[in-house]
């Protein structure tokens, strides 16, 4: 199976110019007012309030072993980029808004702080979603199980649902049109009546790398070489 396209004039939400852009990465701080985006394969941006901005070719990130993350080191002429992103909550104090990632830049010198978070259509944490088919094979019904859910938490990184069974979670991620979960997910112990179906589910969300992001209609599609998910919105009704 081919990773799912999504074409650019449907992407919805504030990130929606971003991803038409191909920005994966977006961070922002105050006082002063910084951004910085990341556009794979192509440019690494910071842009301050006032003086120059510095734009780089973009550079493959080097990984933090503690603190969990990454960073990024660029030399050009007219200047040195350092940006380091950390997962770890972060809360901008202007507008408040809750971010899975604190960033530290150092800029000709000069260091800012801000939060930042990977870009994604808003329609992925619209709301909860009930698993309809696996590899084509209708999941919507499963006699005596509880709905196979999936729910984002982009401010912190995580993902939680239900696996016919118990309840899960454990860290999850949509990165532009790419979706990332586990490898490990945490369960809770309940005992199943079916423990093939749950195993499957799971297995389906974790075993198999990254999937691309799409819909179809107003249905999410997690799709890569060897899965393909289709889920419909998740009522509260149904989550009781």
């Amino acid at each position: 199976m081919e990773n799912t396209a999504m074409d650019p004039n449907s992407f919805q939400g504030p990130d929606a110019e971003r991803l038409a852009k191909g920005i994966s990465f977006f961070a922002t701080g105050n006082e002063p007012f910084w951004s910085f985006e990341v556009v794979p394969g192509q440019a690494l941006r910071f842009v301050p309030m006032s003086g120059e901005p510095l734009n780089t070719p973009y550079v493959e990130p080097e990984a933090l072993k503690n603190p969990r993350g990454w960073k990024y080191h660029a030399e050009v002429e007219s200047g040195v980029l350092d940006v380091e992103i950390v997962l770890e909550p972060c809360t901008d104090d202007m507008s408040e808004a809750q971010s899975p990632y604190r960033v530290v830049a150092n800029i000709r010198g000069k260091t800012y702080t801000g939060c930042g978070h990977f870009t994604a259509d808003s329609r992925v944490f619209a709301h909860a979603w009930k698993l309809a088919s696996l590899n084509g094979e209708d999941w919507s019904t499963k006699n005596g199980l509880r709905p196979f859910s999936l729910q984002w938490d982009p401010s912190k990184a995580l993902v939680s649902g239900q696996d016919g069974c118990n309840n899960f979670f454990g860290s999850g991620e949509v990165r532009g049109t790419q979706a990332y979960i586990g490898p490990n997910l945490g369960s809770t112990m309940m005992a199943c009546p079916d423990l093939e179906s749950p195993k499957r589910y799971l297995d389906a969300l974790t075993q198999r790398g990254p999937f691309g992001v799409g819909f179809v209609g107003d249905q999410l599609e997690l799709k890569n070489d060897s899965t393909e998910l289709i889920f419909s919105a998740h009522t509260p009704e149904e989550q009781q």
